[in-house]
């Protein structure tokens, strides 16, 4: 009765001093960061009434045909992945089991009772 009394109190107080642990790592000033985003999107709206001027220079869709050129780079970008799986199948070869050995996992079968 005496054991399961210190272990439950040494248990407690394991919990609390890993929680005192875990807050002093945790930064708690979190009120601080929210009010800095709601002054970004403020400044966000006032450049958008400043590309409301700009719809007169909208008759240039011409420069649109030029992003199409980008999608070409994209393919470029799939070969690197192809070559890194060929890496991986090298490590594979460092087995030093195969499979005729007999290798028992758990208990054998020898053990009276089992």
């Amino acid at each position: 009765m005496n054991g399961t009394l210190l272990a439950i109190l040494l248990f407690i107080l394991y919990v609390l001093l890993i929680y005192r642990f875990l807050e002093s790592r945790i930064p708690p000033p979190s009120p601080y960061p929210a009010p800095s985003p709601t002054p970004s999107p403020s400044p966000s709206p006032s450049p958008s009434p400043s590309p409301s001027p700009t719809p007169s220079p909208s008759p240039s869709p011409s420069p649109s045909p030029t992003p199409t050129p980008t999608p070409t780079p994209s393919p470029t970008p799939t070969p690197s992945p192809t070559p890194s799986p060929s890496p991986t199948p090298t490590p594979s070869p460092g087995n030093i089991y195969s499979l005729s050995d007999n290798i028992t996992i758990g208990c054998p079968n020898n053990v009276p009772g089992s």
